[in-house]
């Protein structure tokens, strides 16, 4: 039983001195029962939003940045308004208002992703990226191993975004974010209640 048993009141609450907000920055803060960020326009608005990003859970705290008067998150770069809207989706054609994998170039590239759970919080990930060279080109080598070297690079980048991330059980997602949701659902195939 809650200490409190009764919700937090509707009213004028001190979350920061305006000293202590730099433009451009961002604090993370825990009040309300929730997990926020705090931040400064660069005009010098303060905005105190939800922390995680409405798309797929980015840490707005952890690695985001303030570019001009929006908030960026730091997992793809959605970027959302002072009033809370998302205001640019770098690679979509439209906004979203209510907010292995194979690639063909120049060679037949596969990445293959693989995981294993060590408990319910922690999981070892690994890729696993190869090129087919048949002739074994010297030029075919060294756009596989280029691409080998960005994955690792992409992958490297995102691990203090997956640290610091929470699952978003409805992502608000677009349409350039690919099929999120047909691979969240095959992958619930996986998943079972314990007996």
């Amino acid at each position: 039983m809650a200490r409190f048993p009764f919700p937090i009141p509707v009213g004028w609450f001190h979350v920061a001195f305006d000293a202590d907000i730099e433009p451009a920055s961002i604090h993370p803060m825990n009040l309300f029962g929730r997990e926020l960020a705090l931040w400064r326009a660069e005009d010098g608005e303060l905005c105190l939003q939800d922390r995680y990003c409405p798309h797929l859970g980015g840490n707005f705290a952890v690695g985001g940045q303030v570019v001009g008067q929006t908030l960026e998150c730091p997992f793809h770069k959605w970027r959302f308004a002072t009033d809370g809207q998302v205001a640019e989706i770098p690679y979509a054609k439209k906004l979203n208002r209510s907010a292995c994998v194979r690639y063909r170039t120049l060679v037949d590239v596969c990445l293959l992703t693989s995981s294993a759970p060590i408990d319910e919080e922690t999981v070892v990930q690994h890729f696993h990226v190869s090129y087919r060279n048949p002739e074994d080109d010297a030029r075919i080598h060294r756009i596989g191993q280029a691409f080998d070297a960005e994955v690792n690079r992409q992958f490297r980048e995102d691990i203090a975004i997956w640290e610091s991330k929470i699952y978003q059980p409805d992502p608000q997602l677009c349409d350039g974010d690919g099929p999120v949701g047909k691979y969240r659902n095959w992958a619930k195939q996986f998943y079972f209640e314990a007996v």
